[in-house]
């Protein structure tokens, strides 16, 4: 709701604590690592590298199925009609 109400101005208020936050978790916990800048550049720019938790740690997992798109649902549909 503050969001809402308050919009940018409270998401940078937000954002900024949580970024304090994790460096100092960071700084005390000692999970700093040392990256060459140059390679640094490359995985804050890319798309490809995850930064947070998500599903896809469990297709990692046994057994484990990923779930289709309706769209590739409606193509499989589509051929098995087909056939």
């Amino acid at each position: 709701m503050c969001y809402t109400v308050i919009g940018e101005r409270f998401s940078d208020f937000v954002r900024a604590h949580c970024e304090a936050r994790n460096t100092e978790l960071a700084d005390k916990c000692g999970l700093n690592i040392e990256v060459e800048p140059e390679i640094l550049k490359v995985i804050q720019s890319s798309t490809a590298v995850a930064t947070m938790k998500g599903n896809s740690v469990n297709l990692l997992k046994l057994g484990s199925k990923r779930r289709r798109t309706k769209a590739e649902l409606e193509v499989l549909h589509q051929m098995e009609d087909a056939k």
